[in-house]
């Protein structure tokens, strides 16, 4: 057998090597592409979900906090001197605290 024989037969193991590396390449990037796009979809719908149900979260607990401040301001406009002494109690027990 003769070199030139020998070469082109180790050329076209070479060029095979290299395209079926090559397809071999590209399903991979292909398949990594798709995983992160799903990836990147799923992400997507969670963050989207999670921003409703904070808003809601933050509406609902909004209305808590007003609804409360309007009771404790109508508790103390109906007793002034209970609630003064109410917060002087607090108070002293914060301060034994510390």
């Amino acid at each position: 057998m003769s070199v030139e024989k020998v070469s082109d037969k180790v050329a076209a193991r070479a060029k095979e090597g290299i395209a079926s590396g090559a397809e071999k390449l590209e399903q991979a990037v292909d398949v990594a592409a798709q995983t992160s796009k799903n990836t990147a979809r799923r992400v997507r719908a969670s963050v989207e979900d999670f921003v409703q149900e904070y808003d809601g979260l933050y509406a609902e607990g909004k209305d808590v906090v007003e609804e409360a401040l309007i009771c404790t301001k109508n508790m103390v406009r109906a007793r002034p001197l209970t609630s003064l002494a109410m917060v002087g109690l607090l108070g002293y027990l914060l301060g034994r605290l510390r």
